[in-house]
């Protein structure tokens, strides 16, 4: 039995170095016709993916947009948008836009793992 359970322990710290990610969710009360946003750091070479979950998501007026380090626009979309960082880290914002006439609860999730 100990002999398996050392065995293991390598395969394991091995697996949790391949599939490491970091996941970040945040919550969100955006006002009628209003955007909020926030800032995460990426390392480069790393693959991003920013997902929107609500009640009013289907009538595509709810957008995340995210933008580089260097302030470029470089995805935006409804419901899910992905991205690599490629050689540019450092810290990129995340845009949500309500460009409905109402208050919408809003759950941002981003996920990243080495791309």
């Amino acid at each position: 039995m100990r002999k398996s359970a050392v065995l293991l322990l390598p395969i394991l710290m091995i697996a949790g170095t391949i599939f490491a990610f970091d996941s970040y969710r945040r919550s969100l009360k955006l006002a009628p016709e209003s955007s909020e946003r926030f800032s995460r750091a990426f390392p480069d070479k790393t693959a991003v993916t920013v997902q929107l979950s609500g009640t009013d998501l289907g009538s595509g007026r709810i957008i995340a947009e995210v933008y580089d380090p260097k302030g470029k626009k470089i995805v935006s979309g409804t419901r899910r948008v992905s991205f690599n960082t490629g050689k540019l880290n450092g810290n990129y914002t995340i845009v949500v836009v309500n460009q409905t006439n109402k208050r919408q609860d809003v759950e941002v999730s981003v996920t990243s793992s080495p791309g």
